[in-house]
């Protein structure tokens, strides 16, 4: 790596973390995630650019995925999301690097994934020690040349100087211009009122910032070299006649299970369930069992297509309608699921952990249509397809905003006489608030009461900003329905 490059990426070492301080130390997230990691992928890109980049659609996907992702801390404060987000965005920027960086790097398997966690880990830790040592030393160096040079005294001379001049002038104008003082007073303020703990803390987090930023951009610099010695692994494969015994009898079972649900689950209102059970209380009963039983049948798909012998052609085809048969019943598995936690949720009410469950539910049925269309279209590529469609379901759950359909549907089930339970809706963020403002509307005083009392707890426990890169739209939206109250 020339001298010029490192000293490119210590740049841009320094530049993220100046902004990370500025952004994020002893501040709210907001819309500042998505500038930070926009001005991020864009400096690192440049740095690591090459002469053709590797076409993949892919790659947009994940580009797309990060931006949105991004986006959503500015709009909505679901606390699980968020932290779940924290973790998802770094991997999905790093596999967006990866791919866009190294053509022969093959990806959705066992080696991506281990790559891209010893680029976030290892890789960047190594290379930031790397970086440090070559900067001390180049440093000496230049030291060494530099005390009989009268150019670098003068631009040291030069910058002791400006440093006083430029506080002076930064402060005369915004005094002379409002919106300049606006942009620029707390960058004023907070150097002026810095507190040795607040100087402590910034100037070591600006240090373990910049170092794993030099450390990590400089992990795609170097040449992705594929393990040439790796243990080739011979796996016996299956034959098929002994899997379609095993996918005969589990058939028996789930064709009884179907028959029987098809008579009293499905049938409707009309038809009593055994023992004198209620439709409600059925659902309590066997829910995640029928999940567990879902992911079962998924794992089994997945193995039986990988490692069943091939060389028959009629065999062949015996084993996909087996397959076919297999996630037609799974999917009836799924769907008695969904049934169960819609009948609970209508008796007991909506929660953040059930529609986190319906959604999950969602993307398994989703996968298993893949895996359907994939079994006789083999074109399909089955692994890219999966992970488009988890970034699919996983970002609608960010957007659709969960806490808002939380206290929606439980309002419904207010206006049908099923009772309200405030102290839940009192547990929600902000993003319930205009469905909340509804009951304010109420004819009944003791509902307008709990509804004031709701809205306060969570404008309580709700931390505002006090700058314009800590903006959110929902809790903005809170603090204007506060006002009115």
């Amino acid at each position: 790596m020339s001298i010029d490059e490192r000293l490119k990426i210590i740049f841009i070492g320094i530049i993220m973390g100046v902004i990370f301080n500025y952004f994020f130390v002893d501040r709210l997230l907001g819309i500042s995630v998505v500038m930070y990691v926009c001005i991020f992928l864009s400096l690192t890109i440049w740095t690591i650019r090459k002469e053709e980049y590797r076409v993949n659609k892919f790659s947009w996907v994940l580009l797309l995925s990060i931006i949105l992702l991004c986006l959503s801390f500015g709009i909505y404060n679901n606390e699980v999301l968020n932290y779940i987000n924290m973790v998802l965005i770094p991997l999905l920027i790093v596999s967006y690097l990866c791919i866009i960086s190294y053509e022969e790097m093959n990806i959705l398997n066992f080696n991506f994934l281990k790559n891209i966690l010893k680029k976030i880990t290892v890789g960047s830790v190594t290379n930031s020690y790397e970086f440090t040592d070559w900067t001390i030393e180049h440093s000496k160096e230049i030291s060494k040349k530099s005390k009989n040079n009268t150019i670098y005294r003068g631009i040291l001379k030069g910058i002791l100087i400006s440093c006083p001049l430029l506080i002076i002038i930064i402060k005369l104008l915004s005094s002379a211009d409002m919106v300049f003082a606006y942009y620029t007073s707390d960058i004023y303020e907070g150097v002026i009122n810095m507190n040795r703990n607040i100087f402590f803390i910034r100037t070591l987090v600006f240090l373990l910032v910049s170092l794993y930023t030099i450390g990590f951009i400089a992990n795609f610099k170097y040449e992705y070299k594929e393990n040439i010695n790796k243990k080739i692994i011979n796996i016996k494969l299956w034959e098929p006649i002994t899997l379609l015994t095993i996918i005969f009898f589990i058939s028996i079972v789930y064709g009884l299970f179907t028959s029987i649900q098809f008579s009293y689950l499905y049938g409707g209102v009309k038809n009593v369930l055994p023992g004198g059970l209620s439709h409600a209380s059925y659902a309590r009963r066997g829910f995640f069992e029928l999940i567990f039983v879902t992911l079962i049948n998924f794992v089994i798909l997945m193995l039986f297509m990988k490692f069943s012998k091939k060389d028959n052609e009629k065999l062949n085809k015996l084993m996909d309608l087996s397959y076919s048969v297999l996630v037609v019943f799974t999917c009836n598995m799924l769907v008695s699921a969904a049934y169960k936690m819609a009948l609970y949720e209508e008796r007991f009410g909506y929660t953040r952990l059930r529609l986190f469950v319906e959604s999950f539910m969602a993307l398994l049925g989703l996968v298993l249509v893949i895996l359907l269309l994939s079994i006789w279209i083999k074109k399909i590529p089955l692994c890219k397809s999966v992970a488009v469609c988890t970034l699919i379901v996983y970002i609608s759950l960010n957007f659709m905003n969960v806490d808002k359909i939380i206290a929606k549907k439980n309002i419904e089930r207010y206006d049908k006489d099923y009772g309200i339970d405030m102290g839940y809706m009192a547990s929600l963020s902000c993003d319930a608030t205009e469905e909340i403002e509804v009951l304010l509307k109420s004819q009944s005083i003791l509902v307008v009461d709990g509804a004031k009392k709701c809205l306060k707890i969570i404008d309580n426990k709700t931390h505002k900003g006090s700058y314009w890169y800590e903006y959110n739209y929902y809790k903005n939206k809170l603090e204007k329905v506060m006002k009115n109250i």
